[in-house]
């Protein structure tokens, strides 16, 4: 159960990353920090090792976790959250002024040049590309910690460990700068906002501008068209009036028709109206 356990408790990290820390219980490299039991571990630490005793684990899997638990305290004592997934140490972070600010810490590794064997120097890879030399991964014992904002990436910053410098000793200025990652986060996010809402204002004004443009012209197309309409119908009115009647009945009728068709086309005829009702016959409400 406990090597299941310590296989679990990564998830969410890389693969190399699970194989490193499940390492760290078995075989680490020695660095020169002497690591010191935390006192009153943090509730995170606690819960992941709970039934691990602090001797089994590695020189490096203690100093891991002693850094570890420092971080977590000094951020919650700065007023801010440290949450991580449920039942596992990784993946966790720090919620400041309302950002998830992501963080992971891994061991650093150097890859040096070294010689082959007289082995490897017979491959015919090795013969063929005339190398006699390879780089082979190097586990140093040092931590690296790399943190950034979870909105856009914004601050992505890393800090290294030195023999003589452990990240322990740096946790002051780490802080500040994860604080400093959550406000630039927090004002991005904000800024981002004001731009997307004065962006959404323009369009929104941009689609009543094509609206009004829209219902303007089918005002003018339709006061044009009544227009014509009422100018044609006033011609043949009158075409009418040039046919010179021979009776006075027929006199009577024609006045009777001039009267009603006269009304209908001052009616139709958009120009009879006042110029406010023309103005607004066009599309130009009053304001």
């Amino acid at each position: 159960m406990q090597s299941e356990r310590q296989n679990k408790r990564f998830k969410g990290s890389s693969e190399g990353n699970m194989a490193r820390h499940s390492r760290n219980l078995i075989c680490a490299p020695k660095n020169s920090f002497v690591v010191e039991p935390p006192s009153n571990p943090h509730r995170i630490l606690t819960a992941f090792l709970k039934g691990i005793k602090w001797e089994e684990l590695t020189p490096f899997g203690q100093h891991e976790y002693r850094t570890y638990d420092t971080l977590l305290k000094a951020i919650e004592r700065r007023g801010h959250q440290v949450e991580h997934a449920e039942g596992y140490l990784f993946p966790a972070w720090f919620v400041i002024r309302g950002e998830r600010v992501d963080f992971r810490l891994r061991e650093c590794m150097r890859r040096p040049r070294v010689p082959l064997t007289p082995k490897e120097l017979r491959d015919h890879p090795n013969i063929a590309r005339k190398r006699n030399w390879k780089y082979v991964d190097v586990w140093t014992g040092l931590l690296i910690m790399e943190a950034r904002a979870e909105y856009r990436g914004i601050g992505s910053t890393r800090w290294s460990e030195k023999p003589d410098q452990p990240l322990e000793e740096q946790i002051d200025e780490i802080a500040l700068k994860l604080e400093a990652i959550g406000i630039e986060a927090a004002e991005e996010r904000a800024q981002d906002r004001r731009e997307e809402e004065r962006y959404e204002r323009r369009q929104a004004e941009r689609l009543r501008s094509y609206r009004v443009e829209k219902i303007r012209w089918k005002a003018i197309c339709e006061t044009v068209a009544a227009w014509e309409k009422a100018e044609r119908l006033r011609c043949f009115i009158d075409a009418v009036v040039q046919l010179a009647p021979r009776r006075t009945d027929q006199v009577k009728r024609l006045n009777k028709w001039l009267r009603w068709a006269q009304a209908r086309v001052d009616k139709l005829d958009p120009f009879t109206k006042d110029f406010d009702s023309i103005l607004t016959g066009l599309g130009m409400k009053k304001r």
